[in-house]
């Protein structure tokens, strides 16, 4: 995991929400990257037992940005349950560049549900990995068929359904409620997108899109792509 650079790029992000008046976006950078600190020092200290029920959702009160990421923030250090890691814990939470863009309280709602409302972890993560499945076996027809763009389409949205599935199965194996480890991931995906030059071809660009997922995941191991045909596999011996 590239805990410097995702640090770096979810600060980037909230500049630019910042800079494009989009202050409900900065916030759920700002949130993200606060909970990938606390992600760092749980690695940090294997001993430590973390009180998810402390955390639960930011509390939204239609106020600045900052006002909402110091409660939260006071709530992570909270959770730890140990002074002296709640102390490296807030040592290490960045300036908010954000801070006094005001929350306009109409998106206020919305924001808030999309917190507590959705499918637990586990469906989320059962329905991807449905779905990935169904997206390789289009696409290697779509590769069989000769169309490529549609081969790159296709695999670049199985992926993505691997990437969430990755996500929320980490998710349910630590108990993170709020899928606060699949928001960041995507946050950084996105963030990894924006930055590819175009392709040369198909096979460059799920080349380029899978590299640009696995810089943003956020656990050691990697999401398992599927099977997919590449530029050297002749067609009569496509997978299956």
């Amino acid at each position: 995991m590239d805990a410097q650079g995702h640090a770096a790029a979810l600060a980037d992000i909230v500049r630019a929400c910042t800079f494009d008046d989009d202050p409900w976006g900065a916030l759920a950078a700002q949130l993200s990257a606060d909970t990938l600190v606390l992600a760092e020092i749980l690695e940090e200290n294997p001993d430590a037992v973390l009180n998810e029920d402390v955390i639960g959702a930011p509390e939204i009160a239609g106020e600045s940005v900052v006002a909402v990421v110091r409660r939260y923030r006071d709530c992570l250090a909270a959770s730890l349950g140990s002074p002296r890691l709640a102390s490296q814990l807030e040592s290490r939470f960045g300036v908010v560049n954000a801070a006094e863009s005001p929350l306009l309280p109409e998106n206020a709602r919305d924001f808030a549900q999309s917190w507590h409302e959705g499918s637990a972890a586990s469906e989320y993560r059962a329905f991807h990995e449905g779905r990935s499945a169904k997206l390789y076996a289009l696409a290697r027809g779509l590769h069989a068929e000769g169309d490529l763009e549609g081969f790159q389409r296709t695999v670049y949205a199985a992926d993505t359904s691997t990437f969430l599935a990755h996500h929320s199965r980490e998710s349910e194996r630590v108990g993170d409620e709020f899928m606060a480890l699949l928001r960041t991931g995507m946050l950084l995906a996105e963030y990894a997108m924006s930055s590819l030059a175009a392709a040369a071809d198909a096979f460059e660009a799920v080349d380029a899109t899978r590299d640009a997922f696995e810089w943003a995941t956020l656990t050691e191991a990697k999401p398992r792509w599927g099977i997919v045909p590449d530029r050297a596999t002749p067609r009569a011996q496509q997978p299956v």
